[in-house]
């Protein structure tokens, strides 16, 4: 049984739908053992934002040494997107593994007629991957609902819950109410729970993800928000002076490390929070939270600091002319309307002793892979008709015939590309290598011409030279 066929197999419990209930996942995990007893887990549900909670966690217990499992739904590009392990997803050749050692009982029980589907036969396989890989912790994302979702098996040491808005009403229920019930079925009676339902949240924002060198006791500082200017004057007996001032808000971290010889690093932070601005006055005004503390980490490992709030509240009042005037029945023709934007600000901080220039160059390249990734992700979400979707499609293009040695039609290609972006310099590149030849010598500047005298003064060479290999 290769992949293609694995692939196949598990694709074919698609046409039985979806199906709730936990009689079939159970029987299935039985007969494995009872994987999912072997480890402790984070049962994740609600409607937005699952998967950033399930990231969020996973990244601080991978920081802080432990073996993490993520059970995720559904997969953008891959099937393997599903089932990670220490931000590793899991390898062909273990899912066929897998398949092979489940699929015994899955046909037992179509034989039976009691047909799984293909997400309770896929969550079998995940929690049976996270028992061989002997993972601390598994985060298993609910699928649908939460009270009959296949993955409602478990016994999580903490249930998280994120926001509760209509979905699947048709399964559900039609009430919010109902929605709620629903999605409160894995709460267990003795986990500790963080639920934020029946309310108007947003998914998780990241403001921002910098990476900070700071010497030993030296102060570093981080600020992402925004700086309003004003102006302020001194008056004296000869002369009034002005000057611009500028008031900073947002989400600010100023840290200070001590770094110790046991490979422990103290931190002295102050996290701030504020927001404000300037009066009709032009005078500045701010509301703020903030704390400064000093907290031991060791090398490598994480800090979470939480607890900065930030509260807006808005009323409104309004009113049909003269009718909302009238006693005792003007209030027919008032209307009224409060509301409270309630934030929190959650910051990581990862702190890394750099005692190895090879160690952090490494990491700042890693970095700039990052920052290239997502400029790539950025451009892939634009529109496909738009300039440089276009180029990149073209140069793509250009690059496959070029590699096949037919140069006429990579030409083409590389010229349509850069008709759509003339500054894509990789594409610029590829024209030269194609042609043999370099077209921007003949675009003479003033500065290069400037450059090539003084080379040429300098190597004694006289009159006029195309070009200085």
């Amino acid at each position: 049984m290769n992949f293609e066929e694995t692939l196949d197999w598990l694709y074919g419990f698609q046409k039985f739908g979806m199906k709730l209930g936990l009689e079939r996942i159970t029987h299935i995990t039985d007969n494995l053992g009872s994987p999912h007893k072997n480890y402790k887990i984070i049962h994740v549900g609600g409607t937005n934002g699952k998967g950033s909670v399930c990231k969020f966690l996973e990244s601080i217990l991978v920081r802080n040494g432990y073996t993490v499992g993520v059970y995720t739904s559904p997969h953008l590009q891959h099937i393997s997107e599903r089932i990670v392990v220490n931000k590793k997803r899991i390898t062909e050749e273990e899912l066929v593994s897998l398949v092979k050692k489940i699929k015994p009982t899955v046909e037992e029980m179509m034989k039976n007629k009691n047909n799984p589907t293909f997400f309770e036969v896929f969550t079998a396989i995940a929690f049976e991957y996270f028992k061989e890989k002997n993972v601390d912790f598994a985060i298993i994302e609910v699928g649908l609902g939460g009270r009959f979702d296949a993955t409602n098996i478990v016994d999580p040491v903490v249930s998280v819950i994120t926001n509760i808005s209509p979905e699947h009403q048709n399964v559900l229920g039609k009430k919010i109410e109902d929605i709620a019930f629903e999605k409160a079925g894995i709460i267990k009676d003795h986990v500790g729970i963080f639920i934020r339902a029946l309310e108007q949240i947003t998914d998780t924002s990241v403001l921002a993800n910098p990476k900070v060198l700071a010497l030993n006791k030296q102060i570093g500082n981080i600020i992402v928000g925004r700086r309003d200017g004003y102006i302020t004057t001194t008056v004296t007996e000869t002369q009034a002076i002005q000057k611009v001032e500028f008031l900073e808000t947002g989400t600010q971290l100023t840290f200070r490390p001590f770094i110790g010889t046991d490979g422990y690093v103290r931190m002295e932070l102050h996290p701030e929070d504020s927001v404000g601005g300037l009066t009709a006055a032009q005078l500045p005004f701010e509301q703020t939270t903030e704390v400064t503390t000093n907290v031991i980490v060791r090398d490598g490992h994480t800090i979470l600091i939480g607890g900065l709030f930030r509260e807006v509240t808005s009323e409104s009042r309004s009113q049909l002319p003269f009718l909302g005037d009238i006693p005792h029945i003007g209030d027919l023709f008032r209307s009224r309307s409060d509301s409270l934007d309630r934030e929190e600000v959650i910051i990581l901080l990862t702190v890394h002793i750099v005692s190895n220039d090879e160690v952090y160059a490494e990491e700042s390249l890693e970095y700039l892979r990052g920052i290239e990734r997502t400029r790539v992700g950025l451009r892939r979400g634009m529109m496909w008709h738009g300039r440089e979707r276009l180029a990149q499609s073209y140069y793509r293009k250009a690059v496959d015939y070029f590699e096949r040695g037919d140069n006429d039609r990579a030409l083409w290609n590389v010229q349509m590309c850069l008709h759509n972006y003339p500054r894509f310099l990789s594409a610029i590149k590829l024209k030269d290598e194609i042609e043999q030849t370099r077209d921007w010598e003949d675009d003479a500047t003033i500065g290069r011409d400037f450059v090539y005298q003084l080379i040429r003064r300098a190597k004694g060479i006289d009159g006029r030279v195309r070009a200085i290999p």
